[in-house]
């Protein structure tokens, strides 16, 4: 955001300062939540809290019995699309099946979902977390983050966001289609084990998808 890089710069890299004008704005995001959400505003607004915390989780998957116990996606599929469509928060599909088109096995119900701005998205974890990614301390595990920076940069760039997993191969993060209509996977790493991806290796021995490229993200 504009106005925390201002901060930064004016205070010469005040994390605390950053912080204070960040919380503003997370503020400022519930008011106009609860401003034209109109009645799905409390939907709305719950999903937009749970997106740090199901970032978070191993899987990054958004669980939907984090809202409601009996949340089921179509009740609560047009309050996800406000939120997206007012350019808070970015939905990351699952694939069933990493072949192009890959919007033809897309499975909305099942999606990780971002928030469109990681230095937005960091003010909402702990000080000392956004500290580690501030100061790239390695002993912490920022892989939330920096799927949030790559699922950002690909958004900007009007990249379609998508991800496969499968029980067989696993989870790669995130899965686009090249100039010549060619599937991609991206696998993004964090911490002490950038080396390790078995999934986005068994991605690439099923000769099935015919993948000719990796673009491989190790942070």
């Amino acid at each position: 955001m504009p106005g925390a890089l201002q901060e930064f710069l004016d205070t010469g890299g005040d994390l605390a300062a950053v912080r204070v004008v960040q919380a503003d704005l997370v503020a400022s995001y519930r008011h106009d939540i609860k401003k034209y959400a109109g009645s799905r505003a409390l939907n709305v607004e719950a999903i937009f809290d749970q997106l740090p915390l199901q970032l978070d989780r191993g899987t990054r998957r958004f669980v939907l019995n984090s809202i409601d116990d009996e949340a089921r996606y179509e009740s609560y599929r047009k309050d996800f699309v406000w939120l997206t469509s007012a350019g808070v928060a970015l939905k990351c599909d699952q694939v069933s099946d990493p072949k192009a088109p890959l919007k033809a096995t897309e499975r909305p119900g099942l999606f990780k979902l971002y928030e469109s701005d990681t230095g937005m998205l960091l003010s909402r974890y702990p000080q000392s977390l956004a500290r580690a990614v501030y100061f790239d301390e390695r002993k912490v595990n920022q892989g939330a983050v920096f799927e949030n920076v790559v699922a950002q940069q690909l958004a900007t760039a009007g990249y379609p966001l998508y991800y496969a997993m499968s029980r067989k191969r696993g989870e790669v993060d995130f899965l686009t289609e090249g100039p010549a209509g060619e599937v991609v996977p991206l696998e993004v790493k964090s911490g002490t084990s950038v080396r390790a991806h078995r999934a986005l290796d068994k991605l690439l021995e099923s000769s099935e998808f015919g993948i000719p490229a990796v673009l491989s993200f190790r942070v």
